[in-house]
């Protein structure tokens, strides 16, 4: 009888084994790493593979790039795996040094074409065995101080930084897995950033219209103008809002959601949440609430709308 529980404990061993080998196959082969990545943060991934900095060994130069923008009206690059880092110069010309901690594949280095008026900047997918070597890479980007066009950056793995101020007509940024940090003004026409996975944390921007969205990650922006969309999945959203160029939409499923505004703001409010508290010290003036849907008015004769929606987590409208 003995002999025959211990075969079946070891049949019923072998099979799930075999299961969790094949799920972690599938899950490797994966690059965008949407079931490791934030696990509850117990694990954070990009302590390893190219995010390691601790032993991600000498960073070199591998190549500069350099091209006029003399009549540009797009700048684009689709990268991978990459750390960005941008910020202005003083020169006429675009300039991008590609940085690694390895030596570079031919089929691995950017790839920098002009298409009309477009500057076209790629790099091809890494294979999955190098995505777990201590492998780390860098794009630095050069804009001319003058550089008043439009800027998109796609990158499937890493994190992107603005460290100068900026005045563009649209300024894209996509993002599979890293964080997205801007650290100066932005003004432009028209702000999209997507992030996939990571969190977005933006100092100052002043625009036109913005869409910014991210899944699962936390949306903190210190000041900010204009009108659109702010949307988290799964994270906190922190926003002081500064002036209101129109009706402004924002979202998160689950996690906290703090608004601060401007005293000058004038807007109507319509503003629901689910599971969780609402606090605010702001003065509403026609104010109705049914259930958890509050309906109200601030300011004199407003005509701009901020909507919101909560639907796990707290609630919060301050002024600042």
């Amino acid at each position: 009888m003995r002999n025959s529980n211990a075969k079946l404990r070891i049949a019923i061993w072998s099979v799930i084994t075999v299961v969790l080998i094949g799920l972690l196959i599938n899950c490797t082969s994966n690059s965008k790493f949407y079931i490791f990545d934030r696990l509850s943060n117990l694990i954070d991934f990009r302590n390893y593979g190219i995010f390691k900095h601790l032993s991600q060994g000498e960073i070199k130069e591998i190549n500069e790039y350099t091209s006029k923008i003399d009549d540009i009206k797009e700048i684009k690059f689709d990268l991978s795996i990459d750390t960005v880092i941008v910020s202005e110069s003083n020169e006429k010309y675009v300039k991008i040094i590609e940085k690694s901690n390895y030596k570079l594949e031919n089929d691995e280095k950017l790839k920098v074409s002009k298409n009309g008026n477009t500057i076209e900047v790629s790099r091809n997918e890494i294979n999955v065995r190098k995505k777990f070597n201590n492998i780390y890479r860098t794009v630095e980007i050069y804009l001319p101080k003058d550089y008043r066009n439009n800027l998109v950056l796609n990158n499937e793995l890493g994190d992107v930084y603005i460290e100068s101020p900026f005045n563009l007509e649209k300024l894209e940024i996509n993002q599979n897995t890293g964080d997205l940090n801007i650290n100066f003004n932005i003004v432009c026409n028209e702000f999209i950033s997507h992030v996939a996975t990571g969190d977005i944390d933006i100092a100052n921007i002043y625009v036109t219209k913005y869409y910014i969205q991210t899944n699962v990650g936390d949306i903190d922006i210190k000041r900010l103008n204009g009108f659109g969309d702010i949307r988290s999945n799964i994270g906190d959203i922190e926003c002081n809002i500064n002036e209101i160029g129109g009706d402004i939409y924002i979202e998160s499923n689950t996690g906290d959601v703090d608004i601060f505004l401007n005293k000058d703001c004038n807007f109507n409010l319509n503003a629901k949440y689910n599971i969780g508290d609402f606090d605010t010290d702001l003065e509403f003036g026609d104010f109705k609430q049914n259930k958890k849907n509050i309906i109200a008015k601030v300011g004199d004769n407003p005509f701009n709308n901020i909507n919101i929606k909560c639907n796990i987590g707290d609630l919060e409208i301050n002024s600042k």
